[in-house]
C-alpha cells in the first residue's frame, strides 16, 4: 500500500516531479562525469610509459613526471649492463621544444621523445615500422593525437621546432592524457640537433629489460646495490605510482574531480530534500490525517524515503545516458581514456542510495512534527 502512495504523491504534481528529476538527473550526471575525469587522471598517468619496453626503468633522483624528468650519466647504463639478469639497457630523451603553428605563427609546447633507431623501445608496431626514416637529419615521426591548435601537420610538412627546421616524415597514434598538447619521435642525434647542442651523454630515461625467466624485483635490488645515488632504479608499479601522485596530488587534477564528485553529491543531498521538504510542507494536513487513522510514524517515514528513491531512479537514467555523452565528446575533443565502467555504475548508483537515505532522514523531521490535532 505504500508504494502506491508514495507514487501518487509523486504523479499528483507532474510539472514539479518532472523539474525535481531533472535537476536530480543533472546532479548524477556530475558525479558521472566528475569520477570519470578522475579515473581518466589515473589511467593516462602512465599511457606513455605502457608503450615503452622495459622492465625497470633508471630516472634521476630528481624525477618529478614525465616532463620533468631530470638527467643522470649515459655511463650508468653500461654499469646496468654488468648486473647480472640484465638484458639491455637503452637510453630514452625526453624534452618539451617550442613548436610553431605554420598558419598562426603561435607557439606550443611539444612532448619530444627520442632513442636510438636500432633499439626499438616502444611497443607500437606503427612507429617501429617507420624508425629508419628517422637515421634522416631533422626526421620526425607525428602523434596524430596532436591538439588541433598546433596547426597543420601532415607528413612531408615541414615546419619549426625549437627555431630548427624539421620535417615529418611519419605518424603514429599514442594517447598523451595531460601530459603535452602533443608529441613528436625522433632519432637521438636529431634531439641533440633539436634541443641546440644537447648532450646525449646525459639521459633522461634508462630503459632495463632482464634476461627472460629472471625476477625483475631481485634485478632491482641488485642494481640498487651497484648503481651510485646519482641514479634511480624504480619497477612498472613505482614508475607509475609517482606519475599517478604527481597529478592527483601535485597537479591537482584528481583532487579537483574528486572534489568535484562529492560537491555534486552534497548538493543532490540539498536538491532532493528541498523537494520532499516542499512536499511534507504543502501536504502537512494529509500527513497529520494518516497519523489522526492511526498509521504509525516508520510507515509514513517510509511512504517518504520512497519518494526519494523513486525521483532518484527516474533521473537515474538520463543521467547515465547524459554521462556517456559526455564521455564521448571528451574522448574526441580532448582524447583522453574514459569509459563507463560498471564499477563507477555500481558506485554511482550506491552513492544515490545514500543520497536518498540523507535526505529523506532529514526531511522527516518535518514529517515528525505533524500532528492530528492541528487538524481541529
Amino acid at each position: 500500500m505504500s508504494t502506491p502512495l508514495a507514487w501518487h504523491n509523486l504523479t499528483h504534481t507532474k510539472v514539479r516531479t518532472l523539474v525535481s528529476t531533472a535537476g536530480i538527473a543533472f546532479v548524477i550526471q556530475l558525479i558521472f562525469v566528475q569520477l570519470g575525469l578522475y579515473a581518466a587522471v589515473m589511467n593516462t598517468a602512465t599511457q606513455v610509459y605502457d608503450q615503452l619496453y622495459f622492465d625497470i626503468m633508471l630516472t634521476s633522483p630528481h624525477y618529478v613526471f614525465l616532463n620533468s624528468t631530470g638527467m643522470f650519466p649515459r655511463q650508468r647504463l653500461y654499469q646496468a649492463l654488468t648486473v647480472d639478469g640484465v638484458e639491455s639497457a637503452k637510453p630514452c630523451y625526453i624534452a618539451l621544444p617550442s613548436w610553431q603553428n605554420l598558419q598562426t605563427r603561435e607557439r606550443y609546447k611539444i612532448l619530444l621523445m627520442a632513442f636510438n633507431p636500432s633499439d626499438h623501445v616502444f611497443l607500437l608496431p606503427e612507429l617501429n615500422e617507420q624508425v629508419d626514416r628517422l637515421r634522416y637529419p631533422d626526421m620526425v615521426l607525428i602523434n596524430r593525437d596532436t591538439r588541433p591548435e598546433l596547426g597543420p601537420r601532415s607528413i612531408g610538412m615541414v615546419t619549426t621546432v625549437n627555431q630548427r627546421q624539421i620535417t615529418i616524415a611519419g605518424q603514429y597514434t599514442l594517447r598523451l592524457g595531460f601530459s603535452a598538447q602533443g608529441a613528436i619521435t625522433t632519432s637521438a642525434q636529431n634531439f641533440s640537433r633539436i634541443m641546440q647542442g644537447y648532450d646525449l651523454e646525459q639521459v633522461n630515461l634508462g630503459l632495463i629489460t632482464v634476461s627472460p625467466g629472471v625476477a625483475p624485483d631481485k634485478v632491482v635490488h641488485r642494481l640498487r646495490r651497484l648503481l651510485p645515488p646519482d641514479v634511480r632504479v624504480l619497477t612498472r608499479d613505482e614508475l607509475g605510482t609517482i606519475e599517478q601522485r604527481y597529478w592527483i596530488e601535485v597537479a591537482a587534477a584528481g583532487v579537483t574531480h574528486g572534489s568535484g564528485a562529492i560537491i555534486a553529491f552534497l548538493v543532490g543531498i540539498v536538491i532532493l530534500y528541498q523537494v520532499l521538504a516542499i512536499h511534507i510542507t504543502n501536504h502537512f494536513a494529509e500527513y497529520a490525517t494518516l497519523k489522526a487513522l492511526g498509521y504509525s510514524d516508520t510507515y509514513i517515514s517510509w511512504v517518504v524515503l520512497q519518494q526519494a528513491l523513486t525521483l532518484a531512479m527516474l533521473g537515474f537514467v538520463p543521467a547515465l545516458a547524459l554521462a556517456l555523452g559526455v564521455y564521448e565528446l571528451v574522448r574526441q575533443t580532448a582524447h583522453l581514456s574514459i569509459n563507463m565502467t560498471l564499477e563507477r555504475l555500481v558506485i554511482v548508483l550506491a552513492l544515490v542510495v545514500v543520497m536518498c537515505v540523507v535526505s529523506g532522514l532529514i526531511a522527516l523531521r518535518k514529517v515528525k512534527k505533524a500532528d492530528p490535532a492541528d487538524l481541529f
